[in-house]
């Protein structure tokens, strides 16, 4: 299994893929916290990155998924924080394995070498009309890019034993309180994004 030291190479970009929950047992004002966090986040990890190896797009799902940014759907950042703002509520069922197969098929596009990190956001458990191994399945072609996944869980509802599958230690899935809380959690989930497991937590 990859570290983030193992993917942490010479590479042109580091890639992002954010995922947005907007299943329907989620508010409209918590879809709007999540709009508001991944655009500070993109920010932050912009200038700490370097804005000119940071690359991004992001999906929002629900019982389906649609792509709010693609990689190469703008050419600066405000365009890109323009599209995180046009951000559809989806509605529908939590389908987190059919968000991250979208995010693999897009970092399929990138450049080998490039970074890979993908930030998942979710209020709750997966859909029961998933396989009980949909989100252990969905995240193999991430893992063989080497690519980082980063759970961001809000509320109470999600199952943390649900989700571990999707990444490499329990340390990757970032708890948060509640939507409202999501802001003020992102000086830490920047730093462990780029320190890494045995960075600053």
């Amino acid at each position: 299994m990859l570290s983030f030291s193992d993917n942490d190479i010479d590479s042109p970009t580091h890639d992002f893929v954010f995922l947005m929950d907007s299943s329907s047992d989620l508010s409209g004002p918590d879809f709007y916290q999540e709009i508001v966090f991944v655009k500070a986040l993109a920010r932050k990890l912009n200038t700490d990155v370097s804005p000119s190896e940071f690359k991004a797009a992001a999906i929002a799902y629900g019982e389906n998924h649609y792509p709010v940014v693609l990689f190469d759907g703008y050419n600066s950042m405000p365009e890109f924080y323009s599209a995180i703002d046009s951000s559809r509520y989806q509605g529908g069922a939590r389908r987190m394995d059919r968000a991250l197969d979208a995010a693999s098929k897009m970092m399929l596009s990138r450049e080998p070498t490039s970074k890979k990190t993908v930030v998942l956001l979710t209020g709750g458990r997966n859909s029961q009309d998933a396989a009980l191994d949909a989100i252990d399945r969905s995240v193999e072609r991430l893992k063989q890019m080497g690519a980082n996944i980063i759970i961001v869980a809000f509320g109470n509802k999600y199952d943390v034993r649900e989700l571990l599958p999707a990444v490499q230690q329990e340390q990757d899935i970032r708890p948060v309180p509640r939507a409202s809380d999501l802001n003020s959690y992102i000086n830490l989930i920047v730093s462990y994004i780029t320190s890494g497991p045995g960075g600053k937590q």
